[in-house]
């Protein structure tokens, strides 16, 4: 699984899932995992995630999406 941002509204979070998709073939397959989380200060936080990858997929799909200016972290055991 990799975590390609956290995001103030909903909206643009599922704007980055579209973006990373748009910007790496081998994501096709992939399930987006957006997430409300709240924070201790009372903000709502958007984490936007995308799973269903291989591990000898994500190392790769990082390394592109980061390469065209995208975040992108490996997120194991989740």
């Amino acid at each position: 699984m990799i975590q390609i941002g956290a995001f103030s509204t909903q909206e643009r979070a599922l704007q980055a899932a579209a973006l990373a998709r748009q910007s790496s073939g081998s994501l096709a397959s992939a399930v987006n995992r957006i997430e409300l989380i709240p924070t201790t200060n009372g903000r709502q936080i958007w984490r936007t995630r995308l799973a269903g990858l291989s591990a000898t997929q994500t190392g790769p799909i990082c390394s592109q999406l980061r390469q065209q200016g995208l975040s992108c972290i490996l997120v194991v055991n989740q």
